[in-house]
């Protein structure tokens, strides 16, 4: 099996500068600009998590970290969201 392995500037530009964050439901909270062109992984105490692009929250609310969630066909996560 072959793998491609990027650097943090060559995902950005694949993503045409979408950023990822993992941050916890206080942390979230505490953005005051949320930015439109990154994806937050809110993890809440028990472990689930909710996706939000800016404010908008994805999907249908809090699932399991192991869970995929997909949006509309944008971003698909099994098991723990990672900062890269």
């Amino acid at each position: 099996m072959d793998f491609d392995f990027y650097t943090k500037d060559e995902i950005n530009t694949i993503l045409g500068g979408m950023n990822f964050k993992k941050l916890s439901q206080e942390e979230f909270d505490a953005i005051i600009n949320k930015d439109p062109d990154t994806v937050y992984y809110v993890y809440d105490d028990n472990g689930n998590i909710t996706q939000y692009i800016g404010n908008a929250a994805l999907g249908g609310g809090a699932v399991p970290a192991m869970s995929i969630i997909n949006a509309a066909g944008a971003v698909g996560v099994a098991g723990d969201a990672e900062e890269v």
